[in-house]
């Protein structure tokens, strides 16, 4: 029985805002909150990573109780009849209780685990908040702390990207958060396009209606595309020196483009 130890952990960087994980391939849960989960094809709307596990767990022991008397999902789990054996108890039917005094890495772990032994391994479907990305911004940074924690090179890119915004859109401009680079315009927040500088380049993220479209004409024209959200159709793409100077107009259309989708 494996408990997956070594099963793939994807970098914040490439986490989709608006994704299904199946929980083998998952980001790293640590901090983040839920949008829902999908267990069987049934869809239950939470935020909270632990409500998800107890669910799973409970809907597990009710299909197939024997099996938990198994001594490795006993100790797996902290199964007992005794709740002053566990830490911090959570029952699970009118007998048993299980270990409830675990981080998110480890109710991820121990899913792994239980799904693989009742070949449930694509059963399970994850998908994050995006609220979470709001919280972590909610620490508002200036300029001056991007000029000392970026590249100049990125952001004289970044700087390009917003005088072409401008040339539709004059009263536009940056809002400077920990994590991203987002676009205000009154006090009020414009979304539909967020940045985030790296060494060489910068890496934009928006939603256009023909997303496929966009990405086809996007890797024609040179612009490295990292992926697309499979239900949101977001495009993550890298924006760097070259791009600016040799397609400024195809950037300008897919801007506009991005801008007319968020106000309507």
């Amino acid at each position: 029985m494996s408990d997956f130890g070594d099963s793939k952990v994807i970098d914040d960087e490439e986490v989709e805002n608006d994704e299904d994980y199946n929980i083998y391939n998952a980001p790293d849960p640590k901090n983040k909150k839920l949008d829902y989960f999908i267990i069987k094809d049934k869809k239950i709307i939470t935020y909270e990573v632990a409500k998800m596990y107890y669910h799973v767990v409970k809907a597990l022991f009710e299909e197939n109780p024997s099996a938990f008397i198994h001594p490795d999902l006993k100790t797996l789990l902290g199964l007992s009849t005794n709740p002053d054996d566990l830490r911090s108890a959570y029952k699970i039917n009118s007998s048993y209780y299980i270990e409830a005094n675990l981080d998110n890495n480890s109710k991820f772990k121990k899913l792994r685990t239980l799904l693989t032994k009742f070949d449930y391994e694509d059963e399970l479907l994850i998908n994050f908040s995006n609220k979470e990305l709001d919280e972590i911004d909610s620490e508002v940074n200036d300029r001056a702390y991007r000029d000392e924690n970026s590249s100049k090179e990125s952001l004289n890119v970044l700087d390009e990207c917003l005088k072409i915004i401008n040339e539709f859109q004059p009263l536009i401009s940056f809002n400077y958060t920990q994590s991203y680079i987002r676009l205000t315009k009154d006090q009020k927040r414009q979304n539909f396009v967020l940045f985030l500088p790296k060494q060489a380049f910068i890496r934009a993220e928006l939603f256009v209606d023909d997303s496929d479209q966009w990405v086809k004409k996007l890797e024609e024209t040179g612009f490295k595309v990292n992926s697309v959200g499979k239900r949101s159709g977001r495009i993550k793409f890298r924006i760097s020196r070259e791009n600016i100077h040799s397609n400024r107009l195809i950037l300008r259309e897919l801007f506009s483009q991005s801008y007319y989708n968020w106000q309507n």
